[in-house]
């Protein structure tokens, strides 16, 4: 199925940011939860919707497209009214010439699989989205953005589902899931933010919902936004009551560590012959290089709840909708 690097998505962030007036009295924010309440998107239901976090350049970078920070996707979107919050998403700004992240996102309007400039595809902008008196709440408009299309960090993650997963394959006695199951994929990585502070943090990057498993012909793609110089924490969740939620007595999920310092080269991947990384390989080497990107292999060698997820959800449906 298509996948999408420029979609976008009306985004509201939390506070703990500060404007920037100038480079005389640059104040450092500290960054905030990506917060997004988005309402009355009915016109979009069963398209794709991406939302992505940007930042332009520092002025000394001769460079006028924004960087990618955090994507976003939904596939598609499912439900009209939506809360997003993917904790501290938002890096704390610590350049004065450097422009304030700003929320990009859309809807692919014309369900051609791709970006393609307004009113083709529907798109919004949100500036400075961690202003303290910002409220997260985007109604639909028609205020439509042509947006820009973002560098990312040079890698893809890659989440491909082993046949032994589904009811169709079954090689063991644990409880397979449904093949139209809805998957959540969460990427969080593991960042030094200054030079000269090395203080590490753990920010989101990568978020994909997937409606349906079977659509996916094998395999979640997140696109772009990853640097595999870098951990970061893959959590895979099966929604199997579709709440937006963890739940621990009903779901299933996995966590996967990439470690830049030992992740081995990833095995070819055979469909017709799976078994090598498929099957008891599979705890063995959780995830994997392959070429610049990352890639885990879901298979039911890791046992259902291999892992829970560190925060029960980044996504709600408020009540009553």
């Amino acid at each position: 199925m298509t996948r999408f690097l420029a979609l976008a998505l009306p985004l509201a962030l939390c506070s703990g940011c500060f404007l920037v007036a100038s480079t005389d009295d640059f104040v450092e924010d500290e960054g905030c939860d990506l917060e997004l309440d988005v309402r009355a998107f009915a016109p979009h239901i069963g398209q794709t919707f991406e939302v992505r976090l940007v930042q332009g350049p520092p002025e000394s970078i001769d460079e006028s497209r924004p960087r990618l920070l955090v994507l976003g996707i939904f596939d598609p979107l499912e439900n009209p009214n939506m809360d997003l919050q993917f904790p501290d998403a938002v890096p704390a700004l610590t350049d004065a010439t450097r422009p304030r992240p700003v929320l990009d996102f859309y809807a692919d309007f014309d369900m051609d699989g791709r970006y393609t400039m307004p009113p083709s595809d529907h798109t919004w902008r949100v500036e400075d989205p961690c202003a303290p008196d910002r409220d997260p709440e985007f109604p639909h408009n028609v205020d439509f953005f042509d947006l820009p299309m973002p560098i990312g960090g040079g890698s893809d993650v890659f989440v491909d589902f082993c046949p032994n997963l589904t009811t169709g394959d079954r090689i063991d006695i644990l409880e397979p899931f449904p093949e139209d199951s809805t998957l959540e994929v969460r990427v969080t990585g593991t960042f030094l933010p200054t030079v000269d502070g090395m203080t590490e943090e753990d920010r989101p990057v990568g978020f994909y919902r997937l409606e349906n498993a079977s659509t996916a012909r094998s395999r979640i793609r997140i696109p772009a936004v990853f640097d595999n110089g870098f951990r970061y924490r893959i959590e895979i969740i099966v929604d199997r009551n579709d709440n937006f939620a963890y739940e621990g007595d009903v779901d299933h999920a996995w966590t996967y560590i990439f470690n830049p310092a030992s992740a081995p080269d990833c095995e070819p991947f055979d469909p017709d012959n799976p078994a090598p990384v498929c099957g008891p390989r599979a705890m063995e080497v959780p995830a994997c290089k392959d070429g610049p990107d990352i890639r885990v292999r879901l298979s039911r060698a890791h046992v259902p709840n291999f892992g829970s997820p560190v925060d029960t959800r980044w996504v709600e449906v408020p009540e009553g909708t």
